[in-house]
């Protein structure tokens, strides 16, 4: 089976590594490559495949040229997994699947820096549980800092910190607050070293990439792999 990654200057993705890792524990044949493409391309680029994810910042923008969606990523309106049903292309969000695993059940107000598809999934997930979601996009930044301070936890949904470069706070709030970055490389991001100079509890992106490529690695494969083996 050929899978792979579609998404724009995304060489830095640890993905392959990861799906690769699982193929070979579980004796499957088959390969993931990332394959860096433009909107223009994003038909022909996923056909060239058996299976796919797909990231920034396609993951809104490929479903004209999908066949169908799950009602889960039909109801964020993003997807971030292809595969092949019945000979139909099926887009399906693993990120979605990652979160319900990763937010607790406890938190009650949750504060999103972005507006994109991953913040999308943050929504969903949260108002399912009847968690306040409130995405912020980067035009309404000016506001983000004051609606910390009524939040239970902070998600950032954007790609700032990405390579080191970047924060998206430049203070955090004197309360019990708990800290997500999406972001995973590096996997000590700017905002996740601020969060523990500051002693709060955190989440990092690398454990999101790894849950979500679980549950992708299972709608092409039919296993659901080991996470211990791929955070060793």
């Amino acid at each position: 089976m050929r899978l792979g990654l579609l998404g724009h200057r995304i060489s830095y993705s640890r993905s392959p590594e990861i799906h690769q890792g699982w193929m070979k524990r579980y004796h499957l044949k088959g390969s993931y490559e990332i394959y860096d493409c433009l909107e223009d391309s994003l038909a022909e680029s996923f056909a060239r495949f058996d299976g796919c994810n797909v990231t920034t910042p396609f993951k809104t923008k490929i479903k004209p040229f999908i066949d169908g969606m799950t009602p889960l990523a039909e109801q964020i309106g993003a997807v971030n997994t292809i595969y092949r049903e019945q000979g139909l292309w099926i887009g399906d969000n693993t990120d979605a699947i990652a979160l319900l695993e990763m937010i607790p059940e406890t938190i009650k107000r949750i504060i999103v820096l972005g507006h994109g598809g991953a913040a999308k999934a943050v929504k969903v997930v949260g108002e399912s549980r009847g968690q306040e979601v409130v995405c912020i996009p980067r035009e309404q930044w000016y506001d983000r800092h004051r609606l910390m301070d009524t939040a239970d936890m902070l998600i950032n949904a954007t790609p700032i910190g990405l390579q080191g470069k970047g924060c998206p706070v430049d203070v955090l709030p004197n309360k019990n607050l708990l800290i997500m970055d999406m972001v995973y490389e590096p996997e000590k991001t700017p905002l996740l070293c601020l969060a523990y100079d500051r002693g709060y509890k955190t989440l990092g992106g690398l454990e999101m990439l790894y849950r979500q490529a679980r549950h992708s690695f299972h709608r092409w494969w039919g296993v659901l792999p080991d996470l211990e083996f791929a955070r060793s």
